[in-house]
């Protein structure tokens, strides 16, 4: 099974039977827009489309966008993650 790490951005291969007890926090389909307002070495800010608020959260590995264009982003009890492109 391929799947990211929602905490560095990094694609990992896994075993189907050693994921049984993860947990999963939420699914790609979920994921919402929100725009990138700064990006640090590792950290990135975007602003919650609900709350309208800057977060900073980690920067993902993949991440490839320009200031003031649109991630995903997926809204957990963890916190705030971007994903890769839906």
């Amino acid at each position: 099974m391929s799947a990211f790490d929602l905490e560095t951005g990094k694609r990992f291969m896994e075993n189907f039977n050693d994921l049984i007890v993860v947990k999963k926090l939420s699914r790609r389909l979920d994921a919402i827009p929100a725009v990138l307002v700064a990006d640090e070495e590792s950290t990135i800010q975007v602003m919650d489309p609900e709350t309208y608020e800057s977060v900073t959260i980690k920067r993902p590995e993949f991440l490839s966008v320009e200031l003031g264009n649109e991630v995903n982003i997926v809204k957990t009890a963890k916190g705030i993650y971007v994903v890769p492109g839906v």
